[in-house]
């Protein structure tokens, strides 16, 4: 036992973390020493081989002993920009766009973010990644569900990743940092790669706008995926990225994020990716969603949280297979109420309010688990309440109107009812609650994390009434 770890102390930390992360998962001296073997066989000691050689062997070796379903998982990290806190939630999401979640490997009452999740698990347990653990303070939808809020990738590990993921011609990484590296990174893609699927273009912003992908690349095969990842997080204009959609018409996951649009409108055109199943305009500078976006027959994931109030065509339940919508400031055309009956799928709402929204829609959403939403009268409060009970796994509450106008019974109950859910985590209320809030009772707010209460009056101690919540992390009370 003492020779087979003499062998390899020499070794520099971050590949002992690593042989660690393949030795976890050995449990008998057999398959140690198959390993131990292995390592002989991968690792030259003969003259000439550095520690850095020796490194790379390990990292190497880390990658080809992976499970086949988490190799896509990892090369897929290679896209993000260096030293880049990942957030996890949107990983996943954009793992579930590419099909790297395997449908098989969903247990019961499963979903496929819960297979994501141990995908990662499973990574960081292999040493492949690191993660960061659940922080109520960096993350809004920090529940009891979400494991870690963030992952990166150490530099050498990022460095495998990305020559493995070049090798196999399974992503492209363009660094356009410099101006400079525009052209050797073009003709490193198309003349050394044309068959890669996805393109993960990086630079700041200057740079990337004196980019044109439609012009500048050729590739022979469809690309599938297209990530633009401004480093500065400054806005861009997108037509100097790409303003001929038909060229990249095969295209599953688009992402536009920090853009500014001509006359801000995202073109129609975009609705001619007809394969495209995750679009993000994150941070991104657009007025109005084409209606030609309604109209996508496989999107699984709109990303809408852009830098201002966005139009939307009141023809979302147009995307039968939409599962995750992420809205910030929203408000419908033609000031109706926004009809999400028919969106079968879907599975997690952010961002949605009482004044743009069909409340009466909810309850017809057979698969919803995520819902985050402001409700500004009682009757909204009420079918929300009604779907915390039954069926929702998470709620993200907001109250914003005088409660203690309905009476203080009925606020009294309400509220009793609500904090007895077990899909509450977190809740935020601009509202007179009155002095008789819900005394503490045993199962009451199991999961909730963060409340902050303004203009309610709370009769005597309010720890003494919130006190008791069992993992509440964050309380403001003005």
């Amino acid at each position: 036992m003492a020779s087979f770890f003499e062998r390899y102390m020499m070794l520099s930390e971050n590949s002992i973390s690593v042989i660690g992360g393949i030795l976890r998962h050995k449990k008998t001296w057999s398959e140690w020493e198959n390993v131990s073997n292995n390592m002989d066989a991968y690792l030259k000691h003969g003259e000439g081989v550095g520690e850095d050689k020796r490194v790379a062997q390990v990292l190497d070796l880390s990658y080809n002993v992976l499970p086949y379903y988490l190799k896509p998982c990892f090369l897929y990290l290679g896209c993000f920009k260096e030293d880049e806190e990942i957030d996890t939630e949107r990983l996943y999401l954009l793992w579930m766009a590419e099909g790297l979640i395997a449908v098989e490997e969903k247990g019961r009452n499963e979903t496929l973010r819960d297979v994501a999740q141990r995908y990662l698990n499973e990574l960081a347990f292999r040493c492949m990644v690191q993660v960061q653990e659940d922080d109520i303070s960096k993350q809004k939808f920090s529940t009891v569900y979400n494991k870690f809020t963030s992952c990166r990738l150490h530099d050498l590990m990022r460095d495998l990743c990305l020559s493995k993921g070049e090798e196999e011609g399974f992503i492209k990484v363009m660094d356009l940092s410099q101006e400079g590296k525009i052209l050797s990174s073009i003709t490193s893609a198309t003349a050394n790669n044309n068959s890669v699927r996805r393109l993960a273009i990086l630079g700041d912003s200057e740079v990337l706008e004196k980019y044109n992908l439609s012009r500048d690349l050729e590739l022979k095969t469809p690309l599938r995926s297209l990530l633009i990842n401004p480093r500065d997080y400054r806005w861009i204009r997108i037509g100097c990225i790409t303003n001929d959609f038909k060229k990249i018409k095969f295209l599953k996951t688009l992402k536009l994020e920090y853009c500014v649009f001509e006359d801000g409108k995202l073109s129609s055109e975009v609705g001619k990716l007809i394969h495209l199943k995750y679009l993000s305009l994150l941070g991104s500078k657009v007025e109005e969603l084409p209606l030609s976006v309604c109209y996508l027959p496989y999107l699984q994931t709109l990303v809408l949280l852009t830098e201002h109030q966005i139009t939307l065509p009141n023809a979302i339940l147009n995307l039968k297979r939409l599962r995750h919508l992420f809205l910030r400031e929203a408000q419908v055309k033609g000031d109706v109420l926004l009809i999400l009956d028919g969106l079968k799928e879907l599975e997690t709402v952010v961002g949605l309010d009482s004044r743009f929204v069909r409340i009466v829609d909810l309850p017809k959403l057979p698969n919803l688990q995520l819902l985050d939403i402001v409700v500004r009268n009682y009757e909204a409060l009420l079918v929300v309440v009604d779907q915390m009970m039954t069926r929702l796994r998470e709620t993200h509450l907001g109250v914003f109107f005088d409660l203690l106008e309905q009476g203080e019974d009925l606020v009294l109950g309400i509220l009793r009812e609500m904090f007895m859910s077990h899909s509450l985590i977190t809740m935020v209320t601009y509202s007179r609650v009155g002095f008789n809030f819900p005394c503490y009772q045993l199962g009451m707010c199991p999961n909730l994390v963060r409340m902050t209460l303004v203009n309610s009056k709370i009769e005597g101690d309010v720890m003494q009434v919130l006190g008791n919540f069992p993992i509440l992390k964050f309380l403001a009370h003005k």
